[in-house]
């Protein structure tokens, strides 16, 4: 049988950090090898400028997507 008896405030604020915190790491690793990837990029003299320009400015749109997402965990309460 299901126990129906509501979740301890306490157990759903230690889940939710959890989880923040799964989603952060992952994040953060991806904005890190993006970056990694631009010094690359600007570094690469045999890329085509336009080419070269169109790589940065996806690797930029990455990188804001990845701050976008931390900036609304954060918001949320959960600053680690």
């Amino acid at each position: 049988m299901l126990d129906s008896s509501p979740i301890p405030l306490k157990s759903r604020q230690a889940d939710f950090d959890q989880l923040c915190h799964e989603l952060k790491n992952p994040l953060m690793v991806i904005r890190g090898r993006a970056q990694l990837v631009e010094r690359a990029i600007q570094r690469n003299t045999e890329l085509p400028e336009a080419e070269r320009a169109r790589i940065l400015h996806s690797l930029a749109a990455i990188e804001a997507a990845v701050l976008g997402i931390v900036g609304l965990i954060d918001d949320s309460g959960h600053h680690s």
